[in-house]
This record gives C-alpha cells, structure tokens and sequence, in this order.
C-alpha cells in the first residue's frame, strides 16, 4: 500500500464490509494536470501508479484520458470492470 494511502471499511451491498483503498487527491490532481497539459507520457505514469496502487478504474480511466491505443486498452479494462465508456 501506498503511504498516502488510508484503508478503510466500507459496508457493500448486502451488508457485506470490504476494505477499500482510499486516495489522497495528490493522484488525482497530478493526472488532471497531465490531462490538461495535453502530457501523455504523465497520463500513463499516473496510469501506471493506479494500478501498482490496485485501482484498476482509476487506471483505466487514466489510459482511456490517455488516447490513441491507450483509450482502447483502458476501455476493455473497464468493460472488464463491468463497466461501460
């Protein structure tokens, strides 16, 4: 686990308790900068350290921002989620 990173409980539906990865917005913020400076190269680092992290929406969310094969990957891993874009 990441250091700026909390666990907390959370109750899922059914009542059934998990423990959740909580972010500090730092991730967030760095790749919104990213997304605004148009820097791929930081969209997939920050890509990269969602996943060591093991937010895999936030790392697909981070290739689809990405574009280009990026996009498409990231898109199959949130349909793998069992999401849709």
């Amino acid at each position: 686990m990441l250091a700026d990173q909390a666990v907390q409980p959370v109750t899922a539906g059914g009542g059934l308790q998990q423990e959740v990865r909580v972010q500090q917005p730092l991730q967030f913020v760095e790749r919104a900068e990213a997304l605004l400076d148009g820097d791929r190269k930081a969209l997939l680092a920050m890509a990269d350290v969602f996943d060591a992290a093991g937010c895999r929406y936030q790392a697909a969310r981070a290739l689809v921002l990405a574009g280009g094969d990026h996009a498409s990957c990231g898109a199959s891993a949130l349909t793998a989620l069992g999401l849709t874009t």
